[in-house]
């Protein structure tokens, strides 16, 4: 298996919104946006993205199967990094795409100075739960409700960025 993990770039968009579209297809739980909503977006939206977030993607041999984001946000008056859009395309998942595409947003977490890593996950997503919990994650307590469906407690999860 040779896959390449980068940071996607403006000109990836075609990319990352096809990996994205299919992550909302497939697992619907796991995230915020509804993939009706998302299908319609131009591909200028999805440039826009790329163009003022950090956006990883994973590919093999020039297919893209996977996605990762990193963003810095405030919490109780104090910036933390944080793992967003996790998703590897299921014929790969369980091969260590999903393992490299955190070590990506690790690396970024790092150059920023930030010890703690955070992200957000439906535990009804067990296999998900199970991933983060190998890379170090372990639950906060902390619970926020999901945006597109505030019945869902989301879990919050951290590890350490040296992980």
């Amino acid at each position: 298996m040779a896959v390449e993990i980068r940071r996607a770039r403006v000109a990836d968009a075609e990319d990352y919104s096809k990996i994205r579209l299919e992550a909302l297809r497939v697992a619907p739980a796991a995230f915020g946006s509804v993939h009706e909503d998302v299908a319609k977006f131009p591909t200028s939206r999805f440039e826009e993205q790329l163009r003022n977030g950090c956006y990883f993607l994973a590919y093999e041999s020039g297919k893209v199967i996977g996605t990762s984001s990193y963003a810095q946000f405030s919490l109780n008056r104090r910036r933390h990094a944080g793992l967003y859009g996790m998703f590897v395309t299921p014929r790969w998942q369980g091969q260590g795409v999903a393992a490299e595409l955190v070590n990506a947003v690790r690396q970024q977490a790092r150059l920023g100075g930030y010890r703690e890593l955070y992200l957000s996950v439906n535990p009804s997503m067990v296999r998900a739960v199970a991933f983060y919990e190998r890379e170090g994650f372990r639950d906060t307590g902390e619970r926020e409700p999901m945006r597109r469906d505030p019945s869902i407690a989301l879990m919050t999860m951290k590890a350490a960025v040296e992980g």
